[in-house]
């Protein structure tokens, strides 16, 4: 049978100061408890948060890209526009 130090502490104390122990580890594996879940939650955040990141960072590289081919079309249709313009200019 395996004992604990805390077990045998326990056993050691006087009466009141048992209980107290008791009350406090109680109070500390509570709080335990209530720390490890909001790290899981905070794990499950930063899971998402990196998750949609990358997401934006996806869109952020189309946007550009789509950008870039956005102004080589805009240039080329500028340059035929100025093409077509002098073309058709009349001498006075």
């Amino acid at each position: 049978m395996a004992h604990h130090y805390g077990d045998f502490m326990r056993n050691r104390l006087p009466g009141s100061e048992q209980e107290e122990n008791k009350k406090k580890e109680k109070i500390m594996a509570t709080t335990i408890k209530e720390l490890t879940a909001h790290l899981e939650r905070q794990q499950e955040e930063i899971t998402n948060l990196r998750s949609r990141v990358s997401n934006l960072v996806d869109e952020l590289h189309t946007t550009r890209r789509e950008l870039d081919s956005f102004k080589t079309k805009v240039a080329s249709d500028m340059r035929l526009v100025s093409k077509n313009v002098r073309a058709n200019m009349r001498p006075a």
